[in-house]
């Protein structure tokens, strides 16, 4: 197991905030309509850079609870019409507010707009009426520049955690890939010849995959269209892409190849398969820790 480090760090008055007034062209609107798949887009987006897994396995329920609730305000950063990051304010009690996400979606990282960004959050934080405290929480996980940015800001660590970082992981399923350009007969043979149920993927995912349901709700099983030689590829899901891959690696699988948020892996005898973000219902009570 690896050593994690968690920073908590804290404002106690708005006149230690230490802002970076050049804004570069980025426009910071709040949300003043709640659509909570907006807040999912940018936890999925920004978050897979992170380690942000935990709402990944959220129904849309969840979300909308989240994201409907009055002490939860969100603000999103625009550059040049686009999207270009967000962060979330959480009220709590004792007058305190937590900023309780905060990030630039991948194209906008690295440009020199994270004080800004951040100096906005901070300081709206601070004109939510009756605010006394603002403060936050960062990890060894997150961008080296962070904790580095949050103290040039004005805040101050008061409380450092170290533990030993662990893991969960579990098999997921399998992908049946297929060299063909024929998707709707290749997965009705498979659907047929396992006994399982058709299901149909919108839009563009729909073009490549279709879903085989398994009766148990165990397995996510899909037929898959691929340029490579038909093969069959285990998925296995954790909470931690880059601690599982370490101990497969540890064992004698390598790494082929790091694909959107999920990381190809050959083991020692050849066969290929994906490390993915934990997404199933039954994760936390079937994983294995690590």
């Amino acid at each position: 197991m690896n050593e994690l480090t968690t920073y908590y760090l804290e404002m106690k008055s708005v006149s230690s905030l230490k802002e970076k007034t050049d804004a570069m062209g980025l426009e910071i609107h709040e949300c003043e309509t709640d659509q909570f798949q907006f807040n999912q887009f940018f936890y999925q987006t920004i978050g897979e850079q992170w380690g942000w897994y935990d709402k990944l396995v959220w129904t849309d329920k969840q979300w909308k609870a989240y994201v409907e609730d009055e002490n939860l305000r969100t603000w999103v950063a625009y550059s040049g019409g686009t999207p270009a990051g967000f962060f979330e304010l959480k009220k709590q009690a004792a007058n305190n507010v937590e900023l309780a996400y905060f990030g630039l979606t991948p194209s906008f990282v690295e440009k020199g707009l994270g004080g800004y960004f951040l100096s906005q959050a901070i300081r709206a934080a601070w004109t939510w009426e009756g605010t006394e405290r603002v403060w936050l929480h960062t990890c060894s996980l997150d961008h080296p520049g962070a904790l580095h940015n949050y103290k040039a800001r004005g805040m101050e660590v008061y409380k450092i955690e170290k533990s030993e970082q662990s893991h969960k992981s579990k098999l997921a399923g399998f992908i049946i890939d297929c060299k063909t350009h024929d998707l709707n007969s290749a997965s009705r043979f498979w659907a047929d010849a396992l006994g399982l149920k058709i299901k149909i993927f919108p839009g563009e995912e729909g073009e490549k995959y279709v879903g085989l349901i398994d009766p148990y709700g165990r397995l996510q099983i899909e037929v898959q269209t691929v340029e490579h030689e038909s093969r069959v590829h285990l998925d296995i899901e954790s909470d931690n892409i880059e601690a599982e891959v370490a101990r497969l690696e540890k064992i004698g699988a390598k790494k082929v190849t790091e694909v959107k948020s999920w990381c190809v892996m050959e083991s020692p005898t050849g066969q290929q398969f994906c490390i993915v973000p934990k997404a199933s219902s039954q994760f936390e009570q079937e994983a294995r820790q690590w």
